[in-house]
C-alpha cells in the first residue's frame, strides 16, 4: 500500500498492511539541516526524499509558514490570517489602510479603518530560525482596549475570500503517494475561538467575556462572517482532510465553554464534509443547536466502505481533522459529539494526564488518532533507554488491534530528538505486522 492509501484506509476503518507510521518531522529537519546535524546519508536530500528512504509514511498536514503566496502574505499574521502557499484560500483586506515596518525582528503593522485603528507586533528571530520553527510569535494582539472592538469588526467583516486552489494542489503534488495532504483551513474551530487565539491576551479574553459579554458577542458575530466566507470557499477544495481547530486544553477551552463556543461549528464544518462539495449552505441553525447541545448524544457515522483511495475527487470520503494536543480531560466526548474523524497530534501520558489507552477506549473506533508517542520519549535526558523500551512495550499493548491509528510523534519530533529511538518505533511498527480491524 501507499503511504496515502494507508492513511486513508485507518481513517476508515478497515484493513492495511501495517499500521501507518507517520511522524512530524518538519521542525526537526530544518533545526538540524541548518545545525549541520542532520544523519549523513541525509545531509543532501530533502525531507520527502529522506522519508521515502527510511519507508515511514509523509505527515502533510502543517504547513510552512514562512512560505506565503505573496511577498506581504505575512504582513496579517497578526490577525490569525496566514496567506500561506498550500492553503486552499487566501484573504483580502478591503477598505482597510495597512502601513507594515520592520525593527529588526519585529513586523510592526498598523491597520487604519474608518472606525478606528489597531496595531499588531509580531516576533521572528534567529533563535526561533535554528529551532526550525516557521510561525512567528505575536507579542502585541490587535486588541487592547474596549475603542478596539469597532475596527477589528469592521477588518473581519469586509474581508474577502478568494479561491486558491492551486496552492492546495501543488501541496498535495508535492506530499505524492506518501502522504496524506491535508488542507489547512483555520487553527481555530469556531469565531469564539479564533478571538481566543488570534485576537486579545489570554486573561484579557476571559475578563472581557465576563465584563462584556455584548460586545464580545458582537465581535465573535462579525468573525462569523469572515469564518463562513472562508467555509464556502474550502468547501470547494479536492482535499479528503481538512483542518479545522488546534490546540484545546481542558483549562482554556474547558468542556462548558468548548460545549457553547466551539462544537456548534465544527459540527456544522463536520456534516458540510461528510454530506460532500454540494452541501455548502450555512449553518443557520447554530443557534438554536447551542440550547439543544446538552441533550445530544455522540452518534455514529456509517461510511461508504467502496471508496477508491486514491480518488482525490471523490466526494464520498471527506474527512475533519483537528488537532488536539493539549489536556484532553473532559473534552473527548465532545469532539465524538462534533463529528470529528481525525484527532491530530493525540499527546498521552506522560505529557498529560490521559493514556493512551484512555483515549482510545474514548474514542471507541469513531475518531482516528493521529499521533500518539509523546514527543518527549525521544529525548534521552527525559526519558532514558530503559524507559524509552518500556514505554514502548506497553503503548504497542494499549494499541489493540492497531486500527484507527495513524502512529505519530505528538505534537513534533524535537530537534534534540534520538534518530535511534525514530528507527526504533518503525521496528516495532514492522514487527506489528498487517492491521486487522
Amino acid at each position: 500500500m501507499t503511504g496515502k492509501a494507508r492513511m486513508l484506509a485507518a481513517v476508515q476503518g478497515r484493513p492495511t498492511d501495517r499500521i501507518p507510521w507517520a511522524p512530524r518531522l518538519d521542525l526537526w529537519f530544518k533545526a538540524n539541516q541548518q545545525a549541520g546535524t542532520l544523519p549523513a546519508k541525509y545531509r543532501r536530500a530533502t525531507l520527502p526524499e529522506m522519508v521515502a528512504d527510511l519507508g515511514f509514511d509523509l505527515h502533510a498536514v502543517v504547513p510552512d509558514f514562512r512560505d506565503a503566496a505573496h511577498p506581504d502574505g505575512h504582513l496579517d499574521r497578526g490577525l490569525g490570517i496566514f496567506n500561506l502557499r498550500s492553503m486552499p484560500y487566501r484573504t483580502i483586506l478591503e477598505g482597510v489602510e495597512r502601513f507594515a515596518r520592520v525593527e529588526g525582528d519585529h513586523t510592526i503593522v498598523d491597520y487604519r479603518t474608518p472606525l478606528g485603528s489597531v496595531q499588531t507586533v509580531v516576533r521572528y528571530d534567529a533563535a526561533m530560525q535554528r529551532a526550525g520553527i516557521t510561525i512567528s510569535h505575536v507579542e502585541r494582539q490587535p486588541f487592547q482596549t474596549e475603542a478596539d472592538y469597532a475596527p477589528l469588526g469592521y477588518i473581519f467583516e469586509h474581508a474577502r475570500v478568494v479561491p486558491q486552489p492551486e496552492g492546495f494542489q501543488a501541496f498535495a503534488q508535492a506530499a505524492g503517494d506518501r502522504g496524506l495532504p491535508v488542507a489547512w483551513v483555520s487553527a481555530a474551530a469556531s469565531p469564539m475561538h479564533y478571538i481566543l487565539r488570534e485576537l486579545m491576551r489570554l486573561d484579557t479574553f476571559f475578563y472581557e467575556l465576563h465584563d462584556h459579554p455584548a460586545a464580545m458577542a458582537r465581535l465573535a458575530a462579525q468573525v462569523e462572517t469572515y469564518w463562513n466566507r472562508i467555509r464556502r470557499v474550502v468547501l470547494q477544495c479536492p482535499a479528503r482532510v481538512f483542518l479545522v481547530g488546534a490546540n484545546y486544553d481542558a483549562t482554556v477551552t474547558y468542556p462548558p465553554f468548548f460545549r457553547e463556543h466551539i462544537l456548534p461549528w465544527l459540527q456544522a464544518f463536520a456534516r458540510d464534509l461528510h454530506r460532500g462539495r454540494e452541501g455548502t449552505g450555512l449553518r443557520s441553525e447554530i443557534s438554536n443547536q447551542q440550547s439543544e447541545i446538552r441533550n445530544r448524544r455522540p452518534r455514529t457515522r456509517t461510511r461508504t466502505r467502496d471508496e477508491d483511495d486514491d480518488d482525490d475527487e471523490d466526494d464520498r470520503g471527506r474527512y475533519l481533522l483537528t488537532h488536539t494536543d493539549g489536556e484532553n480531560t473532559g473534552l473527548l466526548d465532545l469532539y465524538l459529539a462534533a463529528g470529528v474523524d481525525i484527532a491530530d497530534s493525540v499527546c498521552p501520558a506522560p505529557m498529560t494526564r490521559l493514556t493512551f489507552k484512555q483515549v482510545r477506549d474514548a474514542f471507541g473506533g469513531r475518531i482516528t488518532i493521529m499521533g500518539g508517542i509523546p514527543s518527549v520519549a525521544l529525548l534521552a535526558d527525559s526519558m532514558p533507554e530503559r524507559d524509552f523500551d518500556r514505554f514502548l512495550g506497553r503503548f504497542f499493548e494499549e494499541i489493540g488491534r492497531g486500527d484507527h491509528l495513524i502512529l505519530g510523534i505528538s505534537d513534533t519530533t524535537p530537534p534534540a530528538a534520538d534518530f535511534r529511538r525514530l528507527l526504533n518505533i518503525a521496528r516495532r511498527v514492522a514487527a506489528f505486522g498487517p492491521v486487522r480491524p
